[in-house]
């Protein structure tokens, strides 16, 4: 077969359905230096100052840092799909979780929010352990459309009444990330 340029607007099995395969197992397709919105929108923020909860309430949390937006998604802390970007994401967060007293802990959770309603949410429940700091890492793959906004709340329950959200300006401690996947 001789090598050449194939130029055309659609390309279908000879069914109209059904599954077409360019190349042989071990070869690689090139996409081109336009296709360079795979994976995108993509963000990561991070808190780098402390946040205090009320306790045992729900709180909206801030993060301050952009690590990367893509698309300049992320403001006002929250992820809002950017027109024409609507599609499956994967979005994450870690959350470090603290009350300063080893007896004062009960539990946290973390919860994403999709349009102001709870999504999803993880529990660290560690009555009688003895502890008082907890990374909460929760991931979740949301169906979103056009203009869909993504927020993570967190609720610290302890009899100390001032937990808070950890950050730190060289670290990793609690942070926010996600991207589009299809």
């Amino acid at each position: 077969m001789a090598d050449g340029i194939l130029k055309v607007g659609t390309i279908t099995t000879s069914s109209g359905s059904g599954t077409i395969t360019l190349g042989q197992s071990g070869e690689t397709i090139a996409l081109g230096a336009t296709t360079n919105n795979l994976l995108t929108p993509a963000f990561f923020i991070k808190k780098t100052s402390d946040q205090t909860l009320t306790e045992n309430t729900y709180t909206k949390i801030t993060f301050d840092s952009e690590t990367f937006d893509t698309d300049g998604a992320y403001a006002s802390d929250k992820f809002t799909v950017p027109t024409g970007k609507a599609g499956k994401y994967f979005i994450g967060a870690v959350i470090w979780c603290d009350t300063n007293t080893v007896t004062n802990f009960n539990y946290a959770n973390v919860a994403i929010y999709v349009n102001g309603s709870e999504e999803t949410n993880v529990i660290n429940d560690s009555r009688n352990n003895y502890t008082y700091q907890h990374s909460l890492n929760l991931s979740y793959i949301a169906d979103l459309s056009d203009n869909d906004y993504v927020e993570v709340y967190t609720r610290i329950s302890d009899t100390s009444g001032s937990p808070i959200v950890h950050a730190t300006s060289g670290s990793n401690y609690s942070y926010f990330y996600g991207y589009r996947i299809i």
